[in-house]
Formats: structure tokens, sequence, C-alpha cells
């Protein structure tokens, strides 16, 4: 009986541990997989709006194995520069190309953009510019301090009541009522 105790003892925590690791291992491969298919970018230029304003996060799918469709929204990188415009034509000239113009632009781009260029297809658009995002993540973070402090406050007063309570219980208990 008890050396199948010390067995458990020791057992169990190794076992947790195990356990732990295995879930750690996957997160982090979903996370890999996460981040190695989707890229994420800020839109600097009007040129897609108001579909995509200036200072929006937008969210690229990666997977290149299908083509893309007049109406989608892609990046492709054209030299140092990623660009992200609207396909308006589907070509084909011994590989697939693209014509492709922004929503805000009167003309369409004047090259083609070939299928090996694309990065990928905006799949997500979050209208926040990174200013707006830290302004609200600064003002979240200013909330979360104050109600912390509050609640820090309100246990202290009610640990001191609770301390002012029991003092003065103590002091009536030392002092009994005269009998009459």
């Amino acid at each position: 009986m008890m050396l199948s105790r010390r067995f458990a003892r020791t057992l169990c925590p190794v076992l947790a541990v195990l356990l732990v690791s295995c879930f750690l291992v996957q997160g982090g491969l979903v996370l890999r997989d996460l981040f190695s298919r989707y890229k994420f970018f800020c839109v600097v230029s009007g040129s897609m709006e108001p579909a995509l304003p200036v200072g929006c996060i937008i969210v690229i799918d990666t997977d290149k194995s299908r083509l893309y469709d007049p109406g989608d929204i892609i990046t492709y990188r054209l030299g140092d520069e990623y660009i992200t415009h609207r396909v308006t034509e589907l070509e084909y000239d011994g590989s697939f190309f693209y014509r492709t113009r922004g929503d805000a632009n009167v003309s369409a781009d004047s090259e083609p953009v070939a299928h090996t260029a694309v990065v990928g297809r905006v799949v997500l658009a979050l209208p926040l510019s990174p200013s707006s995002f830290l302004q609200r993540l600064r003002t979240a973070c200013i909330t979360l301090v104050a109600v912390a402090t509050a609640v820090f406050f309100a246990r202290r007063l009610g640990r001191l009541r609770r301390a002012g309570r029991q003092a003065a219980v103590r002091r009536v208990a030392r002092f009994p009522r005269p009998k009459h």
C-alpha cells in the first residue's frame, strides 16, 4: 500500500507536466501555422478608400493555390513595396496575371501583376489605426488600474472595519456588564 501511494505521488506530477507540455507544443504548432499562413499589414495610402481606409490593419491569406477573381482585393509585391488593390481582370498569356486598380484611383494600374508576385488575398480588414488601437489599449490599462486600486482599497477598508469591530467586541468582553 505504501509503495503504491509513493508511486502515485511521483507519477501524478510527471503526468501533469507531460500533459501540459503536450498542450504547449500543440498550441505552438497552431500559432506557427496561423502566422505562417497569414500576414498582417497596415494600409498607408488612400488608394483603396473607402473599403480600406488609411491606418486600417489588413490580414492577408497567403495561400496561393487558387486564382483570384475580379473583385478580390490582393496584396502584391512591386520592387520593395507591397501594394493592395482590387483585381479587375484575370488574364492568361503563358502564365496567369491580373489587372488591378485601387478603388479611389481613376485609372487601372499600368502594369499587370503576375500570379507569382501576389502575396495573398485580403480576408479581414480591421478599421483601426495603430494610434487608435494604442489609445484604446492605454484607456483599457488605465481603467484596469483604476478598478484594481478601487478593489484594493475597498478590501482594505473592509479589513479595517472588521478589525475595529473585533477590537470593540474584545473591549466589551473585558468589562462585563453588572448584574441586576
